[in-house]
């Protein structure tokens, strides 16, 4: 199990109305519903059978990390690649090399930062239409610390709300499952004073109405992705020594 760094939070999201394009789209399903947060709402492709492509006109931006949720990239059995342009008209180059998701949960990955005037996802189908809900491109945050003792990996935090049936002389008589959500809670101690102002700030105001991936072991465990969103309150910081330290800690559901 490797010791470096892995716990990642990807917020930062450069995607806009005005700046995602796709090659095939459903006309009830353009790709500008990329851009909204919500999973309700889908890019769906007209095209089962040739390659496509999704892309993001970023002008120039520095980007390190794309994040999907709401796809069917595995139940569809894609083959997908991300791709950078480094100036208008230039040549595409491989960012992250070919891989097919094994199911359709959220996906997070992360590639060496650099500027680039677009990026695309290039879509491989296998006989059916690609859908997807939310697209994020943008700088990934690393936070300074591993979690791993007392930490509750997102998918197989399940809360199930079911209700179960039962006769008058108390044999069971089956369950029905109304709902099924997925919490876990992100924790970060001993942490700079300067880090948390400068880097973890923008995440807690950004957090207040979006929605974010997170990765607790991104390396170890690249499955184990959560497209999530705060549950409760804000992240609020506590100062903890000895030293001048910080730490925070906060509640997190979503889709795992």
């Amino acid at each position: 199990m490797s010791t470096a760094l892995q716990q990642y939070i990807g917020y930062d999201n450069k995607v806009t109305i005005y700046n995602v394009v796709a090659d095939s789209e459903q006309a009830a399903f353009p790709a500008t519903n990329l851009a909204h947060p919500e999973t309700t709402s889908r890019w769906k492709s007209d095209n089962s059978s040739s390659v496509q492509y999704v892309t993001v006109t970023l002008g120039g931006q520095a980007v390190d990390y794309i994040g999907f949720a709401g796809h069917n990239f595995g139940s569809g059995a894609f083959a997908l690649v991300i791709q950078g342009q480094a100036a208008q008209g230039g040549a595409w180059a491989d960012i992250v090399a070919s891989f097919s998701p094994s199911n359709d949960k959220p996906i997070l990955k992360t590639f060496a930062s650099a500027s680039y005037y677009s990026v695309r996802l290039k879509i491989t189908p296998a006989g059916t239409k690609p859908v997807l809900a939310v697209l994020y491109v943008g700088k990934i945050m690393l936070l300074p610390r591993n979690t791993y003792v007392g930490h509750t990996p997102i998918p197989y935090g399940r809360t199930v709300d079911a209700v179960s049936g039962f006769s008058e002389s108390g044999q069971f008589l089956g369950r029905i499952i109304r709902g099924t959500t997925y919490r876990s809670a992100v924790s970060v101690k001993n942490i700079t004073p300067a880090w948390y102002r400068q880097t973890f700030e923008g995440f807690v105001a950004a957090s207040v109405t979006a929605p974010f991936f997170y990765a607790w072991r991104l390396t170890d465990y690249a499955l184990e992705i959560g497209y999530c969103w705060i549950k409760g309150g804000v992240p609020q910081p506590q100062n903890s020594g000895p030293g001048p330290f910080m730490a925070v800690s906060f509640d997190i559901e979503g889709i795992a």
